[in-house]
């Protein structure tokens, strides 16, 4: 019998290495030769049970070195248990997994999974984990881009548990990288949502998820199937839908495309078996299922804060609401509350509010519950809503149900008679003087030559309601841009996104989009403007404006060319005027230039603003549409030189 059958004799019988007489360098001879073959993993199993004795140790690392097969990597860490190793043995095994995942010669999913394994025994050993982390702070962005694309896995993982800037900036570079670019979305949107939940106020938890959704969407645009993305887009967009409106009673209907795409992700997870990889990696397919609870839950008590009647208080109290209240520890699993509470519990407490007639079924549980461990989460959300009662203030100053009767009357300026107008002919009055000749010529001038061009558009012209809509989103828009081209970092930190002038770094355009709606949610506006709403022209809109029957939006974008406005109508107006095809033939662009101009100086505010009109191909209907730039990459003056 040959010395590779006596080893392969000794594995299957799992004799002891004494028993086999083999020198040094003959057993690692005959390792290297059987480190591909059908047997390795029961190898190599078999020599790490033998670590007692140094000269199986080193074999097994030799193993680690030896093996071309990255099935058999997979499979060994599938089954490995770093517990269960020698600090020595575990340190040779890292040794021999980082040098083959550096290796360029070899190939990607040979260094990939090496490069897992190298996570696999680090994850909870400090030393080597620090090791790992300033490999992976070097890795170099012009590497194989499909070992890159594994690496950014990694590198979301790490960043997960050690939430570091230079992680993130890594992640940022990869978004360049073509073949890794949505694994690194995906990674950053993950790490916007921890971001959220660590929060410590609601503002900043919302800007956060906002973000995740953001970098979901990206990777989503990045890859053919994503899944995964999509669920956690799903997932995300209701609770961000939930911290803008409330529970407004739209949410429920969203509940059968999250469970279309829980389905579609299920499916992958099967022939995946992620579940199954000890690594630091496998906890992800966990925290996506908890995700999914969550939006389900905020879609159901949509729907059940809606109803007349609770048929079933109990489950109702015990199953939605205060699951919901403390989601951060229930449905998460956190040992503590965080910034999801900080969003849902004002939601809750303004949803008991407006639904007054459900507080009657909580209090009969709260006195029916007493002393049970749920009673001090029920009481406090009860003393929640109380607060709101006592002071007449909720989380949200208007109720959902506002006619928005102000902006009414200022839509009807000028086709209501004056006398007419009561209390709000001041305030119509002082927003007139805002844009009146003694403030800013040029604000009043670029408003009015706009104005004057819009007599060409049909709708404009036929329709009040359409001319006011128009005007008034034309007005609080150009208030908007000024504001931009004005206020410095010192009275507005919010505007950091349009002085970062690192190429790696450069903000996205859901940046300028959420600082355009904060905006105009604190304007006149704020009852008939909403973000991301589908079902227009087929498609989701970035701000969304609506009265009276009648809509527009707003189509935000981002430049890094050099482009000017009539280029920037070219490049996104027919997906503008798309979205306007069963509506008013007018609409908007914003964008965000993050072409370098004039290094760093922005542009005068007239070369930011004008009036467009596209025809589509085959089509005798104009769109008009307002294009807008902000500029990005700027300077603040004192750095001009």
């Amino acid at each position: 019998m040959s010395d590779a059958d006596h080893l392969s004799a000794a594995v299957r019988q799992a004799s002891e290495f004494a028993s086999l007489g083999f020198d040094q360098e003959q057993l690692l001879s005959l390792v290297r030769r059987a480190s591909d073959g059908p047997e390795a993993s029961a190898l190599f199993f078999w020599l790490c049970a033998q670590q007692s004795h140094a000269p199986a140790a080193k074999a097994a690392a030799e193993f680690a070195s030896a093996t071309r097969d990255p099935a058999t990597i997979a499979d060994i860490l599938d089954q490995m248990k770093p517990a269960a190793l020698g600090d020595d043995l575990r340190r040779s095994l890292w040794h021999a997994f980082m040098v083959r995942a550096e290796d360029r010669l070899s190939s990607y999913g040979l260094r990939g999974q090496a490069l897992h394994g190298a996570l696999l025994l680090a994850q909870d050993h400090k030393a080597l984990l620090l090791r790992l982390k300033g490999s992976l702070a070097d890795l170099s962005l012009d590497d194989d881009p499909h070992f890159l694309r594994h690496a950014a896995r990694i590198l979301g993982v790490v960043l997960a548990h050690s939430p570091e800037n230079e992680f993130r900036e890594k992640l940022a570079g990869l978004i360049d990288v073509e073949e890794a670019s949505d694994e690194a979305a995906m990674e950053l949107g993950l790490d916007a949502l921890r971001r959220g939940l660590d929060s410590t106020t609601s503002e900043a938890a919302g800007l956060a998820f906002e973000e995740g959704v953001a970098w979901f969407r990206k990777a989503i645009a990045a890859s053919e199937d994503r899944a995964d993305a999509e669920l956690y887009v799903r997932c995300t967009e209701i609770l961000v839908s939930v911290h803008l409106n409330g529970f407004d009673g739209s949410h429920s209907a969203e509940i059968p495309e999250l469970i279309e795409a829980a389905f579609r992700y299920s499916a992958v997870l099967g022939e995946e078996q992620e579940h199954a990889k000890p690594s630091w990696l496998g906890s992800q397919s966990a925290e996506r299922l908890h995700w999914t609870l969550l939006a389900a839950k905020l879609g159901t008590l949509d729907a059940t804060l809606n109803k007349k009647v609770w048929m079933n208080v109990a489950r109702v109290v015990e199953d939605e609401l205060l699951a919901l209240y403390r989601s951060s520890r229930s449905i998460l699993l956190a040992d503590k509350d965080g910034g999801l509470d900080l969003i849902v519990r004002p939601e809750i407490s303004a949803a008991l509010w407006t639904h007054r007639r459900h507080l009657d079924g909580l209090d009969q549980w709260v006195e029916e519950n007493e002393g049970t461990p749920d009673l001090p989460d029920a009481v406090a959300m009860r003393a929640a809503v109380n607060r709101s009662k006592e002071t007449g203030l909720l989380h949200r100053p208007f109720h959902a149900e506002s006619d928005g009767r102000e902006l009414t009357a200022i839509l009807d300026a000028g086709q209501v008679p004056l006398g007419a107008r009561s209390g709000i002919a001041e305030r119509l009055q002082a927003a007139v003087r805002d844009l009146s000749g003694d403030e800013n010529p040029i604000v009043g001038q670029v408003v009015n030559g706009i104005l004057s061009d819009m007599v060409r558009n049909p709708h404009y012209s036929g329709f009040a309601a359409a001319r006011s809509l128009f005007t008034a989103v034309l007005i609080m828009t150009v208030f908007f841009l000024l504001h931009r081209q004005e206020t410095g970092l010192s009275s507005d930190p919010d505007a950091e996104y349009l002085f970062v002038r690192r190429p790696k770094t450069l903000p996205l355009e859901n940046a300028i989009q959420r600082d355009y709606f904060r905006f105009l949610r604190g304007s006149s506006l704020r009852d008939h403007v909403n973000m991301e709403v589908r079902d227009s022209g087929s498609g989701r809109a970035d701000v969304y404006f609506s009265a009276r029957g009648l809509h527009t939006v707003t189509e935000v974008k981002r430049s890094l060319t050099n482009r000017d406005l009539p280029g920037l109508l070219k490049d996104h107006g027919f997906q503008t005027a798309a979205y306007q095809t069963t509506n008013v033939s007018f609409a908007f662009l914003l964008v965000l230039d993050l072409f370098d101009r004039s290094k760093g100086l922005q542009p005068h505010l007239e070369k930011q603003i004008s009036l467009g009109s596209k025809t589509p191909q085959g089509q005798d209907t104009s769109y008009d549409v307002v294009v807008m730039r902000v500029q990005g990459q700027r300077k603040v003056p004192s750095a001009m030189g």
